[in-house]
């Protein structure tokens, strides 16, 4: 009924403009086609200028096709078959798939681009190469391109010469009209743009109207891969952030005209949230450090780094923590580069590696002496698989200070020593050792292109053993292990080849080494414990250590005291002394002399406290701290926090603590005071006092021994006269 009506209505017009219809003639419609997608063989198609103003005539022109005068009105052109001049007008047929249309004219031949030399636009009898075109359509305007060997091949309008022609470019752009028979499917996107973020649902708005009636759309995207969609359906699924077109496009029918719209749809990156629970975190020298879990929810890879990787070492892949001997503060980095899905981000945490709190953290396992990553060089050449020819040319730079190097660059996370000319080495700074022990020296090299190399050491203050004398395998990283015997209290390492290039990366120097003794000031004086169940040691220069036991009085007493040179015995725990500073206990094979009186215990790893039958049951226990408000010269050994009347409590690696039958002392006595500390076998004379040499440490005078107090096992005050097992001078008698 709507057609009908329509016809009739533009019936009407033509009269009114002094034209009539002849018998069983219609008025023929030319729309404008908007999108290539909906061009199908069999379109009755005509070819106007950009301006909408001349139209191509139906009758070639020697070499090209004149114009005829047009009219556009709302992107439809109105042409009655029965005016003479509209008969002129050049319908072409469309012939042909997409990419490979032909234009046949009203006369059975086809547009063809004719030339490479001239521009010519002329029909043929056959369809070939030359009559092959490809059409794409951009904001409505049409690029017709001939797909022959002609090199003028592009279709444009001539405004000089009124003519329809072909060109290399440039010229005025044409458009493509349709016939049209049916009505317009009015299809209708709600909006003609829409935003989304990656990690959104599918989605299917904007919606899609159309006419009632008019067939189903089918619906496609400009990229699938930034975001595709249900041909059927229009829902829409986000696959990476980017911009993409969606577009509709509903066929042509005995009722109605093709149509189409679309819809510009953007999806930037969804934001990528990394976190740590805590961002602060303090240890101790060479402790094991429990990594921290980062809160990744998009699930990106992240990669790892620290800020000093000569404090402590991070795995980049996993993010595991490896805290070393060195004092100071490093960052830990998780960090995401971004990708076309999600945002960069980055997350981090700091960790303070001090000496211990009061008590100590002694290890006698190999620990990282020195360690060179030479990570910050950002040159070519190693690591990236480059080995000769134009790399390795950046300034050379180092983790460490103190490195020399001849003809040293920079290559790709490594560095490269030597020239064609010259021979290269590098040598580490001064490293400090103890004379007499054996370390591990780890380190990859190659050589350079293919020479046939060894790897050369020179060590000063050292003799190297267990040097492989293997010729290093070309274009690959060969891994180093030997050992270096101390010769003095310092070394240097000097890498060579035998020919005169090599690279080098990863130089590691791990050993034997007892460090991180003593840590804070308390009233002038530095306290800390020490067990070493395996391994003897002399005390160094400016410490003193001492084992610990209970005068008749029940107070604290050194028992035993260890001067410089002196050699503590393994499994022997005592309490460290000495100026601020840190200490080298150096291993030694002397066994040392051991102490019976002693009430210190230790263990090698974190465990549980126990008694010398080792168990807990029947003993209070007391670690070396502060008080709870961690008061000056307030240092001792406490009851655990947490076991308010002593009992057991994780003690940590290497570290000593104070274990007492229940009974010893008088009530569950919390602490003992090192202020109140005393020398088992001092004795009271009418003499001055003895003045103790530690700063801020009182003494007090002792009774003779036959006169100390006597203490049953429960801790009661007994005569002289007491038989059974009594306390005396914290010992155990029995009568």
């Amino acid at each position: 009924m709507q057609k009908k009506l329509r016809i009739i209505i533009l019936s009407i017009l033509c009269c009114l403009a002094g034209k009539s219809l002849a018998d069983g003639e219609t008025l023929q419609n030319y729309v404008l086609v908007t999108d290539a997608s909906t061009l199908a063989e069999g379109d009755k198609l005509i070819i106007v200028n950009s301006s909408g103003t001349r139209v191509a005539m139906a009758v070639q022109d020697k070499n090209n096709f004149k114009t005829e005068n047009v009219t556009v009105s709302n992107g439809t052109i109105v042409l009655d078959p029965s005016d003479n001049q509209n008969a002129k007008i050049q319908v072409l047929t469309l012939e042909g798939v997409t990419d490979a249309w032909y234009f046949k004219t009203s006369d059975g031949k086809y547009l063809y681009a004719a030339s490479s030399k001239e521009n010519y636009l002329k029909t043929e009898d056959d369809k070939d190469n030359n009559a092959k075109a490809k059409i794409t359509i951009t904001n409505n305007n049409a690029t017709i391109m001939f797909q022959g060997t002609n090199t003028r091949n592009l279709l444009r309008y001539n405004s000089s010469s009124d003519l329809f022609s072909c060109y290399y470019s440039d010229q005025q752009a044409v458009q493509l009209y349709r016939q049209e028979t049916g009505e317009s499917p009015e299809l209708s996107f709600s909006t003609t743009t829409a935003t989304y973020t990656f990690g959104d649902g599918a989605f299917t708005e904007p919606t899609l109207t159309k006419a009632e009636g008019a067939p189903a759309a089918v619906f496609s995207s400009s990229n699938a891969e930034v975001a595709s969609v249900d041909a059927a359906t229009g829902e829409v699924t986000i696959n990476k952030a980017g911009e993409v077109t969606i577009k509709a496009v509903t066929p042509k029918t005995d009722d109605y005209r093709s149509g189409s719209a679309s819809y510009k749809l953007t999806i930037s990156k969804g934001e990528t949230v990394l976190s740590y629970a805590e961002t602060n975190y303090n240890v101790n020298v060479n402790e094991a450090f429990a990594t921290p879990v980062l809160s990744n929810v998009r699930g990106v890879e992240v990669s790892y780094g620290s800020s000093d990787a000569t404090v402590a070492e991070v795995d980049a892949s996993t993010g595991a923590v490896t805290i070393l001997s060195k004092r100071g503060t490093t960052t830990i980095t998780a960090s995401f580069a971004g990708n076309d899905q999600y945002t960069s981000a980055e997350a981090s945490y700091d960790i303070t590696v001090s000496d211990p709190i009061i008590t100590t953290a002694m290890t006698a396992e190999e620990v990282t002496v020195f360690y060179e990553s030479f990570n910050t060089n950002n040159g070519t050449g190693g690591n990236e698989g480059s080995w000769s020819g134009n790399i390795a040319s950046s300034s050379i730079k180092f983790d460490n200070t103190g490195w020399g190097n001849s003809s040293g660059n920079g290559a790709n996370k490594c560095i490269k020593f030597g020239s064609s000319k010259k021979k290269g080495s590098a040598t580490t700074p001064s490293i400090t050792v103890n004379e007499g022990q054996t370390y591990t020296l780890t380190f990859k090299a190659a050589p350079w292109d293919k020479e046939s190399a060894l790897v050369n050491l020179t060590v000063t203050g050292g003799t190297v053993s267990g040097l492989s004398t293997d010729v290093m395998t070309a274009e690959q990283w060969n891994n180093y292990s030997c050992t270096i015997t101390a010769t003095a209290p310092t070394m240097r390492i000097k890498f060579e080849s035998s020919q005169k290039r090599m690279f080098l990366d990863e130089v590691r120097l791990k050993g034997r080494t007892l460090t991180d003794v003593v840590a804070n000031t308390v009233s002038g004086a530095l306290y800390g414990t020490l067990y070493l169940g395996n391994y003897s040691v002399k005390v160094p220069e400016g410490a003193e250590a001492y084992t610990m036991t209970l005068n008749g009085e029940g107070m604290l007493a050194r028992s035993k005291t260890y001067s410089v040179g002196d050699v503590v015995p393994a499994g022997t725990a005592v309490v460290v002394h000495g100026a601020a500073g840190v200490y080298n206990f150096q291993l030694t094979d002397d066994e040392g002399e051991g102490d019976d009186n002693n009430l210190l215990r230790g263990s090698d790893k974190a465990e549980t406290t126990t008694g010398p039958d080792g168990e807990s049951e029947g003993y209070r226990f007391y670690m070396l701290s502060l008080d709870r408000e961690k008061t000056e010269g307030s240092v001792g050994f406490y009851f655990n926090k947490g076991c308010p009347n002593g009992e057991a409590f994780t003690n940590g690696a290497h570290k000593a603590y104070l274990a007492l039958e229940e009974g010893m002392v008088g009530g569950a006595k919390e602490s003992f005071l090192f202020s109140e500390l005393v020398d088992a076998d001092m004795e009271s004379t009418e003499e001055e006092p003895v003045e103790p040499e530690v700063t801020g440490i009182d003494h007090t005078e002792l009774m003779p021994a036959s006169d100390a107090p006597r203490y049953n096992l429960a801790g009661q005050h007994v005569g002289k006269g007491y038989k059974g097992i009594y306390i005396i001078r914290g010992r155990k008698v029995k009568e």
